[in-house]
């Protein structure tokens, strides 16, 4: 099931799942003390509750049958560093699955309201 997230609440939980899903696909690249400092500052429950209640920001979640969180995307404003031409540019921030359904189609049907969202 893919659902909007908007209870505050579920931080802790959308922290749990990106450290585990960024630390599966990433981890081996960074140091480890490199690592902790950027989930730290990245994917605490606190900052997941920040992006929660922005209004600028969508966070979706898609939950296994069990209704256990298993991917999550996060979108908001464009944040590039280069000059954008357009009005109100967005962009889809984050897009991560835990690695036991990765190719499974979740990502997919994760980004389908991620991009209308973005519309």
């Amino acid at each position: 099931m893919i659902s909007q997230v908007t209870d505050r609440q579920l931080a802790p939980q959308l922290s749990q799942l990106a450290v585990a899903s960024f630390t599966d696909k990433f981890g081996h690249l960074y140091k480890q003390e490199d690592l902790n400092s950027f989930l730290k500052d990245n994917h605490t429950p606190e900052h997941y509750e920040k992006l929660i209640a922005h209004p600028g920001t969508s966070v979706w979640v898609a939950q296994s049958e069990g209704e256990e969180l298993i991917g999550y995307s996060v979108c908001g404003p464009c944040s590039s560093p280069a000059p954008v031409d357009a009005n109100n540019p967005g962009e889809l921030k984050r897009l991560y699955l835990l690695p036991d359904y990765t190719g499974s189609g979740i990502g997919a049907k994760l980004m389908e309201p991620s991009m209308q969202w973005l519309e």
